[in-house]
């Protein structure tokens, strides 16, 4: 249990230092578009602010739990059950190749609209595969 408590405590270190660069981060990635559209300004901001708000609440929600033994030891059982565990490991096999075949067809049926778009889901669903086949030879390696 205390090697559980050491992640935990980490991940609050992480999400702390997540909520102190995020500002910098956001600030940064301003100026560099000050002179861009409305759309990748707006999209800037949205997408830090979407960060920011997930990062505050990593670190509240494991602050609460690191402070909270009861829920510490709900968290453990439920991070190290095996039948979560599984269902985890299959919902991640299922959605990543349901995801890779509607790329698929997006590129196929994109092409008749514009090249360009058909050309960038072509190389997001190449990118895909690549780590898909990466990710699997470090687990055989590993495991």
């Amino acid at each position: 249990m205390e090697k559980f408590r050491k992640k935990y405590e980490n991940k609050l270190k992480i999400s702390i230092l997540r909520c102190l660069t995020m500002p910098i981060a956001f600030f940064a990635a301003q100026f560099l578009v000050k002179g861009c559209s409305e759309f990748s300004q707006g999209l800037v901001t949205g997408l830090f602010s979407a960060l920011m708000v997930t990062s505050v609440f990593s670190a509240v929600s494991t602050f609460v739990i690191l402070h909270n033994e009861e829920q510490l030891k709900k968290r453990y059982i439920q991070e190290t059950d095996e039948r979560n565990n599984e269902i985890a490991k299959k919902t991640m096999q299922t959605s990543s190749l349901i995801s890779l075949y509607l790329t698929a067809i997006a590129v196929i049926v994109s092409g008749f609209f514009s090249e360009i778009v058909s050309i960038t889901l072509a190389v997001d669903m190449i990118a895909g595969v690549i780590i898909t086949f990466a990710v699997n030879a470090y687990y055989k390696k590993k495991m």
